[in-house]
């Protein structure tokens, strides 16, 4: 009679093929088209998750469905307003100014906060009497939150519907190039930046990245809208200009538990000039 052999198995222990600072199960998670890896030391594959998320592109889209429909239903008002026997002016010689009844100031419309999905945030702006006004202020952001096993991740993406539109105007390789642009960036010590501020660069060298300060980002939320009238206004006539094309401002945050890295940055996204360009000669 034949010996029946006993087979022994040994264990092996298979090496994790990600190291502890880098979230593929995010990928599995996010329904994306393009596949994001977020690198805790790549801050700006935090922003390229977000922008790739159906979570974002979903409030994007209600985003500018409700502009539309705002926008729609302001002219509305304002053509039944004109048509309205009701909005007259009553003269009063020698009396008293005329008097303009404006039935629309009875009903002005409000903008409706929704749930989670989409945050508002309203900067108030200073007439000359000093009064505040929040009306045409009103700014919309878009947040995103996603977490792993181990981090809990936070992206703001301010002027999140203008910058998209921006960017499609200046932008050739359209919004899935800019996101797997900014999935891989790197330290980029240019020598400048007195403010103590760091900067990177897209692994694909298109763009730049500029950490900034509080005061700085509070500076772009006040004149941003102007910056993007006159970028159109630019792009439209063909003018030439100085200034950079910033294509992106975010606010970025991470708590990894597993190494204890932490970050919170804000972040300015500008071309960069020198991108697939010969420069013989570069001053300030």
């Amino acid at each position: 009679l034949s010996k029946r052999k006993t087979l022994h198995y040994i264990p092996i222990t298979i090496p994790d093929l990600f190291n502890s600072f880098e979230h593929p199960i995010l990928v599995a998670e996010s329904y994306s088209a393009i596949p994001v890896i977020i690198n805790d030391s790549q801050p700006t594959s935090v922003i390229a998750y977000a922008l790739a998320s159906n979570d974002y592109k979903i409030k994007l889209a209600d985003m500018k469905a409700e502009r539309k429909s705002k926008l729609e239903d302001k002219l509305s008002k304002s053509n039944k307003s004109l048509s309205d026997p009701s909005n007259v002016t009553i003269n009063f010689p020698d009396l008293t100014p005329p008097i303009v009844i404006d039935s629309s100031l009875t009903s002005s419309p409000t903008m409706g906060h929704k749930a989670l999905p989409v945050h508002y945030s309203a900067h108030s702006k200073k007439t000359v009497s000093g009064s505040v006004t929040n009306d045409e202020e009103m700014v919309k952001h878009i947040t995103c939150e996603f977490v792993d096993k181990n981090t809990k991740f936070y992206c703001c993406v301010y002027f999140a519907e203008e910058f998209n539109n921006f960017r499609k105007l200046v932008f050739s390789g359209g919004e899935d190039a800019f996101i797997r642009s900014l999935s891989h960036c790197q330290p980029w010590n240019n020598g400048a930046g007195k403010s103590g501020s760091t900067f990177s660069k897209t692994m694909d060298d298109c763009f730049i990245i500029k950490q900034m300060t509080s005061n700085e980002a509070q500076s772009f939320l006040e004149f941003g809208p102007k910056y993007f009238e006159h970028m159109k206004r630019v792009h439209e006539e063909r003018k030439p200009t100085l200034l950079t094309k910033v294509v992106g401002l975010f606010r970025i945050a991470f708590k990894n538990t597993h190494t204890n890295n932490a970050l919170k940055q804000d972040l300015l996204v500008m071309e960069n000039l020198f991108f697939d360009h010969s420069v013989d000669l570069v001053y300030d």
